[in-house]
């Protein structure tokens, strides 16, 4: 599991990961920032090598899946 650098872009709360010494932006996170309603769709517009999927701790506490 990699350690979520967290900050705010205006009222945003943004995920950020380090993988492999490369920021890596939590998907579902930078499309609010965008008002982009389904972030499934934007990941099946971008590249494969493009993706990554991590897990990442949410505000309960719970072990989730994140596409990055």
């Amino acid at each position: 599991m990699n350690d979520v650098i967290p900050f705010a872009y205006g009222d945003h709360p943004v995920r950020t990961l380090t993988i492999d010494g490369e920021p890596w932006f939590v998907l579902s996170d930078i499309c609010n920032v965008l008002d982009i309603g389904n972030p499934s769709m934007v990941a099946d517009r971008l590249d494969a090598d493009a993706l990554s999927t991590t897990e990442v701790i949410d505000s309960l506490g719970r072990t989730q899946r994140a596409r990055t």
